[in-house]
């Protein structure tokens, strides 16, 4: 009915329309209107409202978790290099800042990155270095599915949970490696590796 006296003169919609009662409600967030027209009549309207924090230009839930995974093992710094290199925008078309990423950060409840030696997640860079084996031998391991790892979107650095490396199925391998045996090695992505290799490399 707004939407009718829209096209009216001011003056005619001020008389048919007398009063405007709003009202909101937390869950689920909302806005009610009551609409008060001369001659008695009333019209209600509820309109969905946005949660705090939200907007219409939102981030997609896709880079959303990838910033959650991120953090779990980079800096803010490496997080913003990642998703541009990956091409992820904003939700208003933006390229990625620091500030941006703290954003999500701070509104998605998402802590900050612990210092390297207090974290639960690792690189595979980091992996490697705990292992004292090359990038490769790891990847291997990754391949085969020896040692588990999360790789949230392809050309994204891997995330490996840091407990994972005292698995014995680790540790058997890493011990073949280092006598010199070699285990059955598979093919790695070279496209993916050229693109992305680690996050400690961005």
């Amino acid at each position: 009915m707004i939407l009718a006296h829209r096209s009216r003169s001011k003056s005619v919609f001020s008389a048919v329309l007398t009063e405007i009662v709003v009202n909101t409600a937390d869950d689920p967030p909302s806005v009610n209107l009551k609409l008060h027209w001369a001659g008695g009549s009333h019209t209600e309207l509820t309109v969905s409202k946005n949660k705090t924090g939200y907007h219409n230009h939102i981030n997609s839930a896709e880079v959303t978790e990838l910033i959650r995974e991120l953090a779990l093992v980079c800096e803010d710094s490496s997080i913003v290099s990642i998703l541009n290199r990956l091409g992820y925008r904003t939700g208003n078309g933006n390229t990625w800042t620091e500030k941006r990423v703290q954003h999500v950060r701070h509104t998605k409840g998402f802590p900050v990155c612990p210092p390297p030696e207090q974290r639960l997640w690792i690189t595979l860079q980091q992996a490697s270095d705990a292992l004292q084996v090359s990038n490769m031998v790891v990847r291997r391991l990754i391949a085969q599915k020896v040692l588990p790892a999360k790789q949230i979107v392809k050309f994204a650095p891997w995330v490996i949970e840091r407990l994972h490396l005292e698995l014995p199925a680790v540790r058997k391998a890493i011990r073949i490696v280092r006598t010199g045996r070699r285990s059955p090695s598979v093919a790695s992505n070279h496209a993916q590796n050229a693109l992305f290799i680690d996050a400690a490399e961005v």
